[in-house]
């Protein structure tokens, strides 16, 4: 799959010039073993997620996404995230998604003299990560339509 068919999506519009995103989770372990067990064991205890987007900046792009991340971390809002698998010009449906809230944990914004301004942002998941995958198994496993000639071929008649 080639990473720029996965857009990031907050409060609905595509991060604008995405070079890259990650999605990060994880589960914290709670210790279960006995002192005489002589194996490590856990449970799972919280879980967390997040989300870490770079991108090149321009005009648009500041009066786009990267303006309405920066207020919404000055009004301490949170944001609706959608990782978004699919093609972005809207041709076809997401594969998959996951989707939830999330607040900005820390930014920053980079204007080197060489080379293209930069604005990178980690934000923190609020809540439960929510996902959407495309069920392949009932396109594959649906029956034919119903055809006037059968669905079966006889070789040993020819």
């Amino acid at each position: 799959m080639e990473g720029r068919i996965i857009g990031l999506k907050v409060d609905g519009e595509f991060a604008q010039c995405e070079i890259d995103c990650t999605l990060n989770f994880e589960q914290e372990q709670l210790a279960t073993s006995g002192m005489d067990a002589g194996w490590r064991d856990s449970i799972g205890g919280y879980k967390g997620w997040s989300v870490d987007l770079s991108s090149r900046l321009t005009v648009g792009n500041m009066l786009g996404h990267t303006n309405k991340v920066i207020d919404r971390f000055i009004n301490e809002e949170d944001a609706e995230f959608e990782l978004w698998f699919g093609s972005r010009d809207g041709s076809q449906d997401a594969s998959f998604y996951l989707k939830g809230r999330a607040r900005l944990q820390n930014g920053s914004v980079n204007a080197p003299n060489n080379g293209s301004a930069m604005a990178n942002f980690s934000f923190i998941g609020c809540g439960k990560l929510e996902s959407w995958w495309d069920e392949y198994w009932r396109i594959i496993n649906a029956m034919p339509a119903p055809a006037d000639k059968p669905l079966v071929i006889d070789t040993s008649k020819w």
